[in-house]
């Protein structure tokens, strides 16, 4: 009799060190796969904001195109009208040409 009841503490005990572990193996997991759903939501969040950020880059493509061309050709412009002011050059054919109608656009 004394022997029974032994083995059916021994066997409580382990049944409920076992329970024990699961129950924290449960809670573990369940913690571990909340993280992964917080790490998921905020790596899709980041990719849906570059999405959006290069979108809108990509729309001022043009603009941005637009001014970089009027820049050049307000530099260009300056740049001949410091040689027109200083040079006292006579320049013809081809060469005088292509000068003239860079100044006149």
């Amino acid at each position: 009799m004394k022997r029974n009841k032994n083995v059916l503490e021994m066997v409580n005990k382990v049944e409920t060190e076992a329970a024990s572990k699961k129950i924290s193996a449960d809670q573990e997991a369940a913690i571990l796969e909340m993280r992964a759903e917080a790490q998921y939501e905020a790596s899709k969040s980041r990719y849906e904001a570059a999405i959006v950020e290069s979108e809108a880059e990509m729309a001022n493509v043009a603009g941005l195109d637009a001014m970089r061309k009027h820049h050049l050709a307000m530099a260009k412009s300056e740049v001949l009208q410091e040689i027109a002011r200083r040079a006292k050059i006579v320049m013809s054919g081809t060469t005088g040409d292509a000068l003239l109608k860079d100044l006149l656009g």
